[in-house]
C-alpha cells in the first residue's frame, strides 16, 4: 500500500497500491466497497473532497483521476503530468483540488457555475467536443457563458480506457437497440481518436459498426485492427460475420479459416473468444450451407 485516506466522516477508507487499483473500504466492517481501476502506475496520493462525494487519486506516472465515491465510477482524468504527484488536497470549501510535484503546484477549480455545467454535461455526453457543441447550440445561454464554457469543455481530458469500456459494454452484446449501437460507435470513435493505433479500441469500433448494421465500415475498421495484432479471434470472427452479411463468401471463408487456425491455440479456448468463433461459424453455415458442409465448417466444437 502506497497511500491511505479517510473520508471526512471517517466512514470510509481509501487505499492506493502498486497493483494499480484504488480501493474503497467500509471503515467499520473492513468490507471492500469498490475497486477503482484505470491507473497505469502505483497510486501514491489520495484525497477525499470535503463533502465526501469525490475521491482524487494520483499515481507515480503523474496522472490525477477523479472518482464518484458512491458509485465507484470514474469522473475523469484531470491531468497527466511529466512527474509524479507527491500530495493531493482539496480546499476546505471543495472549490479546488491542489497537487504538488517536485517542482510545481497544480490547481483544478470546479465550483464555478461554468465548471459545474461542463462537468455535468461531460457525465452525460462523455466527449468534450460534443459538450462544447451542446453548449454553443443552447439558445438559453448568454454569449459570454457559451464562450467560456465551450472553451473549458474543449480543454477537458477524456480517458480513452473509459470511452472504450463504455462502448464495449454496449457493442459487446447482441440484441440491443440501434440507438445503443450508434452510441457505442460514437464512444469508440472517441477512444480511437485519442489512441488511433490501439487495436482493442479499433476492435470495439468495428464490432459497434457491425452491430449497428454498417458492415462496410466494420470491415475497414477490423482490417486496421487485424494489421496491428495479426489475427486474433475478436477481429477475425466479426470479419467473417460482416462478410457473410454482405454475401462475400470467399473473404468470409478466408477469415473463418484463419479463425479456426488461431482457435487451435489453447489460450483462446473458452470464454468470449470461443463464443464469438462459434457464432461466426454458425452464421457462415447458415449463409452458405453447401460450402460449409464441403469445408467441414459449422460443426459443433468438441
Amino acid at each position: 500500500m502506497l497511500a491511505l485516506a479517510f473520508s471526512p466522516d471517517d466512514s470510509l477508507i481509501a487505499t492506493g497500491s502498486l497493483d494499480l487499483t484504488v480501493r474503497l473500504w467500509d471503515a467499520r466492517t473492513g468490507t471492500t466497497l469498490h475497486v477503482l481501476s484505470g491507473h497505469t502506475q502505483g497510486i501514491n496520493s489520495l484525497a477525499f473532497s470535503p463533502d465526501g462525494t469525490r475521491l482524487a487519486s494520483g499515481d507515480q506516472a503523474g496522472a490525477v483521476r477523479l472518482w464518484d465515491v458512491a458509485s465507484g465510477q470514474p469522473v475523469g482524468v484531470l491531468r497527466q503530468a511529466s512527474e509524479p504527484f507527491s500530495g493531493l488536497a482539496f480546499l476546505p470549501d471543495g472549490s479546488a483540488l491542489g497537487a504538488r510535484t517536485g517542482s510545481h503546484l497544480w490547481f483544478w477549480y470546479g465550483a464555478t457555475p461554468v465548471e459545474q455545467l461542463v462537468d455535468r454535461l461531460l457525465e452525460q455526453l462523455v466527449l468534450p467536443e460534443d459538450v462544447a457543441a451542446r453548449i454553443e447550440s443552447d439558445p438559453t445561454f448568454s454569449p459570454e457563458l457559451k464562450s467560456s464554457a465551450a472553451r473549458l469543455a474543449r480543454e477537458r481530458r477524456v480517458d480513452p480506457v473509459l470511452l472504450n469500456e463504455r462502448a464495449w459494454n454496449l457493442a459487446g452484446t447482441s440484441g440491443r437497440t440501434l440507438a445503443e449501437y450508434q452510441e457505442a460507435v460514437r464512444l469508440a470513435r472517441g477512444a480511437c481518436a485519442l489512441s488511433g493505433d490501439n487495436g482493442w479500441y479499433l476492435n470495439t469500433l468495428g464490432v459497434a459498426e457491425y452491430r449497428g448494421g454498417d458492415d462496410e465500415a466494420a470491415l475497414d475498421t477490423l482490417a486496421r485492427a487485424d494489421r496491428i495484432y495479426g489475427g486474433i479471434p475478436p477481429d477475425l470472427a466479426f470479419m467473417v460475420m460482416a462478410n457473410a452479411r454482405l454475401g462475400r463468401r470467399d473473404p468470409a471463408l478466408a477469415a473463418l479459416a484463419r479463425l479456426r487456425t488461431v482457435m487451435t491455440n489453447p489460450g483462446w479456448r473458452g470464454g468470449s473468444p470461443e463464443v464469438l468463433a462459434m457464432e461466426a461459424e454458425r452464421l457462415f453455415a447458415a449463409t452458405w450451407p453447401e460450402a460449409a458442409q464441403l469445408e467441414g465448417l459449422g460443426a459443433q466444437r468438441r
